[in-house]
């Protein structure tokens, strides 16, 4: 990294303070907008089998948002475009 450690690093604070304010910056605002279009998250979250490990909780939203979320809104999404023509 050379002898001014400090200085190559600051090229990645962007990117962590990014990274460390994504969940209210980006996850916090998407899950009030299901919400407040009457997706009840919270108990979606409760029917996703748990995950074991140090970022269980983070490996689980990822596979419910993944894996069950993104295919029930996209097929919503489908049935109203059917609707639309």
């Amino acid at each position: 990294m050379g002898d001014e450690v400090e200085k190559t690093l600051m090229q990645y604070c962007d990117s962590i303070e990014d990274c460390l304010s994504w969940q209210e910056s980006t996850w916090v605002p998407l899950q009030r907008r299901l919400e407040d279009n009457g997706f009840r998250w919270e108990k979606f979250l409760a029917e996703q089998p748990a995950v074991v490990g140090s970022d269980g909780e983070l490996a689980r939203i990822h596979l419910a948002v993944n894996d069950a979320l993104l295919p029930i809104l996209d097929s919503r999404f489908k049935k109203l475009r059917l609707l639309q023509t």
